[in-house]
């Protein structure tokens, strides 16, 4: 995952091309198939939580945007696990999670 975030971060990356390319099919990937959205999108949060703003794309914000009901429904007690659970081997990923979807 670090990988693919600092290929799409820069253009002048050697795999930038590939890595715009793998972008978009997973967000393809998820609009044919939102039962799989909510697995791509907390993957992707794990770290700092800030993969969109990071690579300068929308995968998040599109990932979030396909979303079916059942998706939706288990992201927010994905997210309310963590701020009622406090999850101390997760702390990280909970602070940035929370401020970048409020």
């Amino acid at each position: 995952m670090r990988n693919w975030t600092s290929e799409l971060a820069s253009s002048e990356r050697y795999l930038h091309k590939s890595a715009v390319n793998l972008a978009k099919q997973v967000q393809d990937t998820v609009k044919e198939n939102p039962t799989v959205g909510f697995a791509l999108l907390s993957a992707l949060l794990k770290g700092k939580g800030d993969f969109d703003k990071v690579t300068k794309t929308k995968t998040v914000e599109n990932i979030m945007n396909s979303l079916s009901e059942e998706g939706v429904k288990q992201y927010v007690a994905y997210l309310q696990a963590i701020v009622v659970g406090g999850e101390e081997k997760n702390g990280y990923v909970a602070r940035g999670m929370i401020k970048n979807t409020c």
